[in-house]
Formats: structure tokens, sequence, C-alpha cells
């Protein structure tokens, strides 16, 4: 997911208006220049931008005397300083242009104001913004140095003082940090920060509980410990708000923090574009090419979730298309060559387009082989991390540490175990988001099993201390929240279809194992056999009741309201009859046993599918499935597609290249029209007739790279500029698209995922703006190309996310004609020829 700049209203607002106030003046001093005519009178204009500016100045001066935070002080002048300069070459230039209209070093001096003005203006205002960043910043230290100063507190008196102090010092930061996610733009980072608030809130009877059992008892390492523990996670929280708040950029950089979904899915755009170029192929295919390199990585880390997976059901499949994926590599290399060879083989070129068309294919299996087997990993694993939860709980009830202990290296090795598990989950994980989260999650889980622990020994040594059972109380709803919550991502991660596939086989798996146990009469295994599959049957209900959840369709919620009940009565009835067929000794019992189970399961799997557009004797495939529902037998094969995007993008940037003046060549390798390309790549999945959508996204393919051709030119201001304004205003079409879409939405998730990508394109279409406006007014500024570039490709990924995310959307619609009529938008795979 890309980042994305953190923008206050007030900021977003003002930097806007004062940017499009200079980006006027740059246009008419650039015509004038293109005409070789007399500049206009442009005292008046200068001077209203003029005005605004230096009313903002004036407040930032009263501020930076009235503060007593120094670096504020500095910031504020200094960003002043910038300001007054810029304004007085601006003022100065007009005035120069109105006496000698022609005088090239004035129009030169209104650019060099203009360019100052912007900066400096988004100086000010950020000092303006880390000021109140800094209250929070200063609040929080408050908080940490009273959590110090409370922490050899030994009386309850001291307690007393000490907890009223904190408890309003943690309320005055939280309404700070209130104030402050109020009056940001992005609503995923708001909602952080209001959960973040939430946390905080509710350290203060952590604090008390931890202080007390000190009090009581001073001389126990325990309730020391506990109580560090308790001030640690109030510090973590109080940190975590600080993190949050001082956010220049939101979002998760995917080069910095890549996963395997986001590697394969550069690997698909990759091939895409090789296989509409052979000439491309023979490099990116040689053994040190970026292409084969990237492939080498994917299959190296798929030879290592296998070989740590050796009794996985999915570790054959991940061998089978990790090797078919090899052989592909190595004979497209071979006959790419000979194609650069000998242009005119067609039998090369033939056998070449047939594995190109085949790896797209064979890497989505491998990803979905790869998914399936992290998921089931983990699945094995949530079947026992209860176990020793509530083995600690009973030995603390019973007074008896020696057993506390025992099941506490018992949690923490089940922890280890669903740590990794999870981690595997997170790598496999297409949104870089939520791989972050999961990770998250899995390092506080590690960090809460020393603490659950601790507090269960303290009230194993006072088993009728309230205070102690509160302590180990919280704890435990953490622990159950945070499991929670994993297992929630973990099923995202797969998608409701696909996590059903695994539950599936996970079960066939277990039957076999019971059915072995049977006939060794091992009873020890076969119970565990039959745990396993009522634990993984369980998380198949769990995801009935959160589909039915997570639906704002009355007839889906009632499907699954009862696929969720069929599956729990069909858990409570399968241990008295497995067990009578232990005792049989017959196999065909064990089928009719399980039977109510598996036929459950995969009848939630089929009701699930149809809601998915995934045809029933099909699979899903990870972050895939919702995609995979669209496809139509007779569409284009990938080569077909990748070589009519190929033909088109030729003639569309030879037509650019020559309005704007510059070699096809160097608009291709801009990397503006990179990311322009990327976008046409994926747009050009699905036939453009009856999607508005599709086609506003080709366009503004076009006029990103119309746009990077234009940065490329010193004269070409006015052009520059009005692109990004008209791209602007396809990017507005297509949020609005995608926003009816969602609202036809019935699943609540994909529409919020799809409204959180909406929400993020006026932020950055604002920045575009704003740094289109300082390029225009100094060309050479390698700081603003730059920044230009990224902007450009955050929002082409940003656009792409919600093509992709609109058609999810659309497939789960609470009418397909409904939503078609109102939004216009139908979702036909490209066929050939089109």
């Amino acid at each position: 997911m890309p980042l994305v700049p953190v923008y206050t209203q007030t900021v977003e607002s003002v930097l806007l208006g004062i940017g499009e106030g200079i980006t006027q003046l740059m246009i008419i001093q650039e015509q004038a220049a293109k005409a070789n005519a007399a500049m206009p009178d442009l005292t008046g204009p200068a001077a209203s931008v003029s005005a605004a500016i230096l009313n903002l100045a004036k407040e930032a001066r009263s501020l930076s005397e009235e503060t007593d935070d120094e670096q504020v002080r500095v910031d504020l002048k200094k960003a002043s300083t910038i300001v007054d300069q810029a304004v007085n070459d601006l003022n100065s230039a007009a005035a120069k242009l109105k006496a000698a209209p022609t005088d090239k070093t004035a129009s030169l001096q209104l650019v060099e104001g203009g360019r100052g003005t912007v900066n400096g203006t988004a100086a000010l205002l950020d000092a303006f913004d880390q000021s109140d960043v800094r209250n929070i910043l200063k609040q929080a230290q408050v908080v940490l140095s009273q959590l110090e100063t409370m922490r050899p507190c030994k009386t309850e008196a001291a307690l007393v003082d000490g907890v009223r102090t904190i408890s309003t010092q943690l309320l005055d930061l939280a309404q700070l940090t209130e104030e402050r996610q109020q009056s940001l733009t992005l609503a995923k980072l708001k909602q952080e920060l209001v959960d973040a608030n939430d946390v905080l809130r509710n350290q203060s009877p952590s604090i008390l509980l931890a202080l007390k059992l000190y009090i009581m008892n001073q001389s126990s390492p325990d309730t020391a410990t506990n109580r560090d523990n308790s001030f640690n996670r109030l510090r973590d929280s109080v940190n975590e708000i600080t993190r949050l708040v001082q956010l220049k950029y939101y979002g998760v950089d995917d080069k910095a923090n890549p996963t395997m979904g986001t590697a394969f899915e550069s690997l698909q755009m990759q091939v895409a574009r090789i296989a509409a170029n052979p000439n491309l192929a023979a490099a990116a295919l040689a053994p040190h090419g970026d292409f084969a390199r990237q492939l080498d990585v994917i299959v190296q880390q798929a030879q290592q979730q296998a070989n740590a997976h050796a009794s996985s059901p999915m570790r054959a499949d991940i061998l089978g298309h990790m090797q078919r994926v090899q052989a592909i590599r190595d004979e497209a290399a071979q006959l790419a060559e000979r194609i650069k060879a000998n242009p005119s083989d067609e039998v090369a070129q033939a056998r070449f387009a047939e594995l190109m068309d085949e790896l797209p294919r064979e890497l989505r299996l491998l990803e979905k082989a790869l998914a399936d087997d992290a998921i089931h990993a983990q699945m094995a694993v949530f079947a026992n991390v209860a176990e020793p939860l509530s083995a600690i709980v009973q030995a603390a009830q019973s007074g008896n540490a020696a057993d506390v202990n025992a099941a506490g290296v018992e949690l923490q090795s089940q922890t280890a175990t669903l740590v990794k598990a999870s981690r595997t989950v997170a790598s496999n994980a297409p949104d870089s988001e939520v791989s972050k989260e999961i990770n998250t999650l899995s390092k506080q889980l590690e960090d809460l099993v020393p603490q659950i622990v601790v507090a269960a020994r303290l009230v194993a040594a006072n088993p009728d201390d309230q205070a102690a059972r509160a302590n180990l109380d919280l704890l435990m709803k953490s622990w159950d929240s945070k499991v929670a919550r994993l297992n929630e991502l973990s099923e995202q991660v797969a998608q409701p279809h696909a996590f059903l596939e695994v539950a599936e086989r996970t079960i066939a798996a277990e039957v076999a194992k019971a059915k072995a146990a049977v006939t060794a009469q091992d009873k020890p295994s076969f119970d565990k056999a039959v745990k396993n599959i009522k634990a993984t049957a369980a998380r198949a209900g769990r995801l009935a009741a959160a589909e039915e959840k997570n639906t704002d369709d009355a007839d889906f919620r009632k499907k699954m309201a009862e696929r969720r009940a069929r599956i729990e009565a069909s858990i409570n009835g399968l241990e008295p009859t497995m067990n009578k067929a232990f005792t049989s000794r017959n196999a065909a019992d064990i089928d009719a046993a399980v039977q109510p189970v598996t036929s459950s399961v995969s009848e939630l799997k089929k009701e699930i599918a149809q809601s998915q557009g995934i045809e029933a004797s099909g699979s899903g495939s990870g972050a895939g499935a919702a995609g995979a529902g669209s496809s139509q037998a007779g569409s284009a094969s990938s080569t077909a597609i990748a070589n009519e995007v190929r033909k088109s993008e030729e003639k569309q940037v030879a037509e650019i290249a020559a309005a704007a003046g510059v070699s096809p060549q160097a608009v291709a390798s801009h990397p503006i029209s990179i990311a322009a390309g990327n976008l046409k790549l994926v747009a050009s999945r699905w036939d453009a007739k009856n999607n508005a959508l599709v086609q506003a996204a080709d366009k503004i393919s076009e006029k990103m790279r119309t746009m990077a051709a234009f940065s490329m030119q010193p004269n070409n201001k006015k052009d520059m500029i009005d692109m990004a304004k008209s791209m602007a205003s396809e990017v507005a079409e297509i949020v609005k698209l995608a926003k009816a879409a969602a609202e036809q939405c019935s699943d609540r998730r994909l529409k919020a995922n799809l409204l959180q990508l909406c929400d993020k394109i006026p932020t950055i279409s604002t920045q575009l703006r704003i740094i289109a406006s300082v390029k225009a007014a100094n060309p050479s500024d390698s700081d603003a190309e730059t920044q230009l570039i990224a902007g450009s490709k955050n929002l082409m990924d940003v656009v792409t996310e919600i093509v992709k995310g609109t058609e999810a959307a659309s497939l789960k619609s609470f009418s397909s004609v409904a939503s078609t009529a109102n939004v216009a938008l139908q979702w036909k795979r490209k066929a050939l020829g089109h």
C-alpha cells in the first residue's frame, strides 16, 4: 500500500489555495514568455496572494512570541523569514514587470518568488502543525515521568495520590490526541488514533491493580515484575500515540516491507511485459536478469516453506508448482535467446507465447499453495493454543505455583509455534498493511506470555486476593482479543472460500490419521485427531459467524446462520460416534461419523463460493479469489492482452512525445510513465465497454504519461498544471463510481476497504497539484521532480487498487442488476480482438 502524506484539514485547504494562486501567476508568466510578449500587470494578483501569506506569517510570529517551546519558535521564525523574502521577490518582480514588461531578469525573479512562496508557506504550515504535535509529545512525556515517579510507590496513600495524578494526565493526553485525530483527513489514520486512545484510557485500572499488589507484598519478586509489566504496557501505549501523531506519511512501504504477495504481484506484471516483448525476455530471463533473480527468490522461499512443513497436505502442491515454474523459466530463457538470434523463428515464438500464458497460472497456483499451507500450519496451532492457557488458570486457582510454571513453559512453546505460523501467513499476505498487523500482534503475544505467567503465580500465591484475580483477568482478556484478531486477519489473507478449502483438506488429513490410529488401536493419537477435526470445524463455524456479521444481505446472513448452526451441531455429535468407530475398528464407521462435519463445511464453502462468484468446481486463490469469479471462458490469454496493450502504448507514447516535443524513448522510460503503464495493464484485463471506471482508468493512464512528457520540458507550465487538474477530475470520477459500487456492496469488509482507498485519493490529488505548481515554478528543481514522481506513482497505485477493489465489491452487490444500472459497471474479462 502506497505511502500517503498526512495533512490536517487546515493545512490541506490553505496550501492548495495558495498553491493555485501562485500557479496562475506562473501560467501568465509562461504564456507571455512563449509569445515573446510584454508581461501584463501582475501587481494586483501578486498582492492578493501576498496578503493571504503575510497574514499567515503574522500569526506565526504571534505564536513564536507566545510559545515556550524553543524548537517551535525556531521553526516558525525560519519559515517566516523564507516567506518574507519570497513575498518581497514576488511583489518586487511584479512591480518591475509593470514598469518594464519585457524585463527577463524580473521574469525569472517572479518564478523564484513563486517557488519560494509555495515552499515557505508549506514550511510555515508545517511549523504550525508541529506546534500541536509537540504539545501532545510534551503531555506524553509528563505521563511517562509520572509513571517513573510512581514506580517506587510503597504506601497506599502514595498509591492513591499517584493514580489520581496519572489518571488526570492520561485524560489530558487522550483529549489532545482526540483533537489531533479529528483534524486529520485520512480516515484510517484517524481510526488508528481512536484505537490507540481507547487502549490508553483503559490503562489506569491495570496500573492501580499492579501497584496495589506490589504494596501488599513488596518482598515478592513477582509483584515487582508484575508492576513493571503494567508500567511497560502503559509506556508502550503512550509511545504508540506519539508514533502516530508524528507521522508525516501514512501507509506501508511495500519496498521496505515486501511480502510474498507483493512479490508475486510484481512478477505477474513483469510476465505480461515480457510476454509482449521477447527481446526484453532474453535479458530478464538470463541467469543474472532481474526477473530470473526474483523468480529464484520465490522458488527459494517456497522450498524453505515446504521443508518446514514436511507433513503438510499442501507440500506436494508447493513442490509441484515450484518445479514447474523453474522448468518454464529455463525453457523460456532458451527460447528468448533463439528469438533474439532469429526474430523470424515462428516455432520458438509460438512456444514462448504458450509458456508465457502458462507461467502466470503456475505462479498463481504456487502463491495459493503457499498461502494455503501457511493457513494449514496456523490452523493446527490454533487447535491447541488454548489448552496451556486454561491449564495456567486452573493451576493458579488451585494455588500450585509449580503447575503454573509448567503450564507457562507449554504456553511459551505453543505461542512460539503460533507466532512462527502467523509470520508465515503474514509473509504470504497480498496486503502489506495486513502483514504488518499480523507481525505486530505476533510480537505482542510473545510479550504477553511471561506477563501472564507472573500474574498467574500471584494468584496461586494469593488465591483469595481479588486484585490478583482481576490483574490476571485483564491479561487473559488482552490475550483472547489478540488471538481473535490474529484469527480474523488470517482468514482475510486466505479469503473465506480458500480458507474453507484448507479446512476441508486439514479435516481429511486428520481423518486419515484417525483411521491409522484405529488400525493401531492408538487411543491418544485417535483422540488428538478427533480434537483437531473439531477445532478445524469450529474455525469454519467461526468463519460462518464472521460472514454472518459482515454482510448486509439479509438472505446471505440467514444462510450463514443456518450453516453455522449445522457445523456446531455436527461438532457436538462427533466425539461419541467417533469413539464408537474406534471400538468397532471399522474405517467405514469413521467416514460415517465424520460425514456430518465434512458435509456441513462443504455446504458452507459452496455458499461462500456462490457469494464470491466462484465456480463451485473451481478453487479460490487467496488474494485473487474475488477476481477469479469474473473470469470467463474464451477470455483473452495474458500474452494476447499484453501484446494488445503494448501496441496501444507504443502508439500512445509516440503521439504524446510528438505533442510535447520529446523522444518516445524518454516518455516510455520515465518513472511516471511506467507507473501509468502498470495501471493500464491492470485495467486492460476487463472490457471497457459498459464500464465507466475502466474507461476512466485508461484516461488517467494516458494523462499521467502526458504529464510525464510535459514535466521534461521547461516551458510547459500551463500544459502540465492543466493536465494535473484534468487528471484530478478523472480521478474524482473513479472515486465517485467506486463509492457508488461500495454502497451497493453487501460485504462490509470489502466496502470498508474500498472506501478507505477512496479516502486516500483527495489527499494524494491535492499533494500532486501542489507539487505540479512547485515544479512548474522551477522546472530544474530536482526535489520537486522527485516529489512529482513519488506523488504520481502513489496516485497510480491507489487507483489500481481501487479498480481491483471495485470489481470485488461489485461481485458482492445486493443486486447485480441494480448495481449495473446504478453505476454502469459491467466486469467482463476482455476477449480476443477487443
